[in-house]
């Protein structure tokens, strides 16, 4: 992500002084290059973070981590521009009420919350350890987490992409598995936990798209648009396009393998 100050901020999965991940700075024309923190893995700090940081209102940058924390299940965490203040806001427990393991980043609302999703805990059909995931929410201090949705496989199961907030304030999001041919879905949740919406569910016909690794983004039209990682007329994946109310779903292209 480019920062207000113009510079760009990431995060790396290994490496930095324990081989736990980093958090790094690079101004766009590859000079500076800081590594900002690196990730423990132990004392509650969290290990290999999840690709994806956001800059919130006020400043801070705002993240997750895949793994470690106090419950070994992942991380939400803080760190300022400079390096300083680093935060560990939330460690996950991977309980049938609560996510583990987020694999995406986080979105801050127009309320001012950090929301996100975790690929794993939560519900676990026929008793499977360890859950399909869930929707989250916590404040930017570490106070309020709540869970506001919990997947549990006909809706949806292990989002691993960045929600986005739609023009209306609903939330709009992905997942990898789950639906009704279990190739995942397109989803809508509204902040406050109400009125969640399977949209699409990938895998109704061949041509279909299936397996969205990654979120969603609202063009100005005011439809998504997304991709997914297979099928499609060659099985090498699709764009697709979506209205926020789940009509109008159209393939616009079916990958080939070719340039």
């Amino acid at each position: 992500m480019q920062g207000r100050d113009g510079a760009l901020y990431g995060t790396t999965f290994g490496g930095g002084t324990y081989s736990y991940g980093t958090v790094f700075k690079l101004n766009s024309d590859g000079t500076g290059y800081n590594g900002l923190y690196s990730f423990g893995g132990s004392g509650g700090d969290g290990a290999s973070p999840a690709a994806g940081l956001v800059q919130g209102t006020d400043g801070a940058l705002y993240g997750t981590a895949q793994s470690g924390g106090t419950f070994g299940d992942g991380t939400v965490f803080k760190l300022n521009t400079n390096g300083t203040g680093y935060t560990s806001l939330y460690s996950f427990t991977g309980s049938e009420q609560d996510g583990a393991s987020p694999r995406a980043g986080l979105v801050q609302g127009r309320d001012g919350a950090l929301y996100g999703t975790t690929y794993t805990g939560g519900y676990r059909p026929y008793g499977i350890f360890p859950g399909i995931g869930v929707v989250f929410k916590v404040n930017t201090n570490g106070t309020g987490y709540a869970v506001i949705h919990i997947f549990t496989g006909p809706d949806g199961a292990n989002p691993q992409a960045t929600l986005a907030q739609g023009s209306d304030g609903a939330l709009y999001g992905t997942s990898i598995d789950g639906g009704a041919f279990n190739e995942g879905t397109v989803f809508k949740l509204n902040t406050n936990s109400t009125a969640f919406t399977n949209l699409h569910s990938f895998g109704a016909t061949s041509e279909d798209g299936a397996y969205p690794w990654v979120g969603l983004m609202q063009a100005s039209d005011g439809a998504l648009y997304g991709v997914t990682y297979q099928s499609g007329i060659s099985n090498y994946g699709t764009v697709y396009k979506l209205s926020t109310d789940g009509t109008g779903y159209t393939n616009l292209y079916s990958f080939n393998g070719s340039l």
